[in-house]
């Protein structure tokens, strides 16, 4: 029971993190300076409360790792427990996650405006995430790059989901006065998501293999077969959300700013819409790709 609490608040937690971030991005780096006033006060409230709830998050994840590693639900709020707790690796990475989600909790009440300070402390925050988990099973120059790659996965991960609710506010604004600035913003989440797409997969593949051992997944015909599996079923699972929303939203930096990038054609598709599929049947291939790959 302990395990599956663990598991929620990390999602929660993860999902929280990936909210400011995606928020910040868009507010700081995505939109033009017309823009950026207007979506920072669109976002000052979702900020305030992901930023409450990833710091009560990991406040809770932290009593609950310490259930883990003792005697069950007694030891969650033992504070001889909690001592030892910071006594782990886990526990020295976990104290400045703490410590930072107050900073960034101090950051979304007192001061909503300043977007590019919670861009940072979300990005640390993120980098501090690669220290526990799969990442910390190895030391040495090979823990260092696991650590390196997961959290550049991380990271990638956070740009694109992130993204996807700033990107709907977006799309409500592309069909009034500020259209023009928010058919910009939307271009430049789309060249960008697909770089971060592309690094999800990547890196992904490259944790696959630092879990399961880089000569031993090359070598071991059984183990090539998972990890390419894995690979595989990543890439097609994150289609399953990448090309619903490429193919609604996605923009190609060929369209005009100042034309409708959702026009319909006469199949009933927009415009933006065919060139998301195109996108998402990519990804496609290369799940395929790699399913056959496996067999080599």
């Amino acid at each position: 029971m302990l395990a599956l609490v663990y598991v929620t608040l990390r999602f929660i937690h993860f999902g929280a993190l990936m909210l400011i971030f995606g928020n910040a991005l868009y507010s700081v780096w995505f939109a033009p300076s017309s823009l950026q006033r207007l979506m920072l006060r669109r976002f000052q409230a979702q900020q305030k409360m992901a930023a409450l709830i990833s710091l009560a998050t990991a406040l809770l994840m932290f009593a609950v790792q310490g259930g883990m590693m003792g005697n069950g639900w007694p030891d969650v709020l033992s504070a001889d427990i909690w001592r030892s707790v910071l006594g782990t690796q886990f526990g020295g990475v976990w104290l400045w996650q703490i410590i930072l989600a107050i900073i960034t909790a101090g950051a979304a009440w007192l001061a909503p405006q300043k977007g590019s300070r919670l861009l940072l402390l979300a990005m640390g925050q993120f980098v501090l995430l690669a220290g526990v988990g799969h990442a910390a099973m190895d030391d040495g120059a090979p823990g260092a790059l696991h650590r390196l790659n997961h959290a550049i996965h991380l990271l990638c991960a956070a740009t694109w989901l992130g993204g996807l609710l700033p990107l709907l506010f977006c799309m409500r604004l592309s069909s009034g006065r500020w259209q023009t600035a928010a058919v910009y913003t939307m271009m430049r989440f789309s060249r960008v998501g697909h770089y971060a797409v592309a690094g999800v997969i990547f890196t992904g593949i490259i944790n696959a293999l630092f879990i399961t051992g880089i000569q031993c997944a090359l070598a071991d015909g059984l183990r090539k077969n998972v990890v390419v599996q894995m690979c595989a079923g990543g890439v097609d699972g994150g289609n399953c959300a990448g090309e619903s929303v490429f193919s609604g939203a996605t923009l190609s930096p060929g369209y005009r700013v100042g034309a409708n990038p959702f026009y319909q054609d006469d199949t009933g598709r927009s415009g933006a819409g065919r060139v998301g599929t195109g996108h998402g049947q990519s990804v496609c291939d290369l799940g395929t790709l790699l399913t056959r790959f496996k067999d080599i």
